[in-house]
């Protein structure tokens, strides 16, 4: 295969998994100074596909989770509905070599099947895989299954392609107040701090006040009431919530699921910031941009504020702190260290698919975030550029509406547990549900 073969990776995500592992991949490939496009499948279907060439070459690296009843995700529906017409003819994708990697949870129904109904598809349009479907399990990890489909992936790559080497341009600002003058090797992250603090206590990140409402443009409700459905000391705590949705437009029928996006604990916010160094500029106003031209397409989007932000409100409100750290997250935390004996504990926890029991009982059944491997590694010292390229946004959590709209038109209600729960050992840590 000619080096000049187009690579395109590719990704349908629904909670930002698919599309962080395909940002990986595409990182990957420009290590490796592969020409390479990163969209979502979308993206390729309206914008990449139009100029293809029958039968031409074309690469592609393919990352797609599953949603609803088995359903590709919305960000790549458009591209599915595209390649099952049963128009298409039967050479459409003649000359076109993929794999594709899938993301599920076997606990529920139609595992991987978004990206199994991807994959048949291309086959049955005269696609040839270069690798084998992946399913990735959520339910047991899904880095068992990734890692070493990544692994394969570099094996196939290397063939495919020669490597070639490419100037890299770099964007510098001589602002005097910048959190540090330059970000790190390897970081393309500059945080900048804005004139002035804000002293307005803690606010959401602006939003669009005008529909339609997604995970990309939420809406912000009103809590009316909140009250316990069970009584003191019992086992389980369960809270009935109502939220006011008046003027959003929202339609739903009971027991619909409705995502509510949550907020960090202030005393962990507190805790990281500290640890970070930089719990003293927590008020200042800042703002996020990429430095690096080959990599604006992996700039976060979470840190693209419409308005600046402070520290703190960016670490309560945006970035999930709390959630378990990924493999690459530990190989990358591994380079900060100084000491050699954690940057080879956490070198060595970031091989899960050699590793298995290892990163299975000190990061899956502890569920380290940052701030617990900062604690237990404390030569490991990366910089804020640094978290913030790495931390994902804050997930949604779905809950099941339990009102009628015809009732309750401007409301809606749910009911969820508090979670608390003691980890296992050798940490025994406290943990509470965000």
């Amino acid at each position: 295969m000619e080096a000049r073969t187009p690579l395109n990776v590719l990704f349908a995500s629904a909670s930002g998994n698919a599309e962080s592992i395909a940002k990986r991949i595409y990182e990957i490939c420009q290590s490796k100074k592969y020409t390479a496009e990163f969209m979502d499948l979308n993206n390729f279907k309206d914008k990449e596909l139009p100029k293809r060439k029958a039968g031409s070459a074309l690469n592609m690296i393919i990352v797609c989770s599953t949603t609803g009843n088995g359903d590709v995700p919305e960000n790549g529906d458009k591209f599915f509905r595209f390649i099952k017409r049963a128009s298409q003819p039967k050479d459409l994708f003649d000359g076109v070599r993929y794999g594709v990697l899938g993301l599920g949870d076997t606990n529920y129904d139609k595992f991987c099947n978004a990206s199994k109904l991807i994959d048949r598809r291309l086959s049955e349009l005269g696609g040839q895989r270069f690798c084998t479907h992946g399913a990735a399990d959520d339910a047991t990890g899904l880095e068992e299954v990734v890692e070493p489909w990544i692994d394969q992936l570099k094996s196939h790559l290397d063939e495919l392609y020669p490597t070639t080497a490419a100037p890299v341009t770099r964007k510098h600002s001589s602002h005097q107040d910048d959190v540090a003058n330059f970000a790190p090797a390897g970081c393309y992250v500059k945080v900048t701090l804005t004139d002035g603090e804000s002293h307005e206590g803690h606010k959401l990140p602006k939003t669009n006040n005008q529909g339609p409402f997604d995970i990309k443009n939420p809406f912000n409700a009103k809590v009316i009431t909140a009250r316990y459905l069970t009584q003191s000391g019992s086992e389980k705590q369960v809270l009935h919530m109502e939220l006011d949705i008046s003027g959003s437009g929202i339609d739903y029928s009971p027991g619909d699921a409705i995502g509510i996006i949550p907020q960090n604990d202030e005393d962990s916010v507190k805790t990281l910031l500290q640890t970070l160094k930089v719990y003293e500029q927590k008020d200042q106003l800042i703002k996020c941009e990429c430095i690096d031209d080959q990599k604006e397409e992996l700039f976060p989007r979470h840190l693209q504020q419409d308005e600046p932000i402070t520290l703190f409100d960016l670490f309560l409100n945006v970035l999930d702190i709390e959630g378990t750290l990924s493999p690459n997250t530990l190989r990358m935390l591994a380079e900060c260290c100084t000491e050699k004996n954690d940057r080879h504990d956490l070198t060595v926890l970031s091989l899960p698919h050699v590793n298995a029991g290892a990163y299975r009982v000190k990061i899956s059944q502890q569920h380290a975030s940052l701030c617990d491997i900062l604690k237990l590694y404390p030569s490991c010292q990366p910089s804020l550029q640094q978290v913030l390229q790495w931390l994902q946004p804050i997930k949604p959590r779905y809950y099941s509406i339990s009102c009628s709209p015809l009732r309750h038109p401007n409301s809606i209600h749910i009911a969820f547990t508090i979670v608390e729960w003691e980890t296992p050992p050798p940490q025994r840590s406290k943990k509470y549900g965000v």
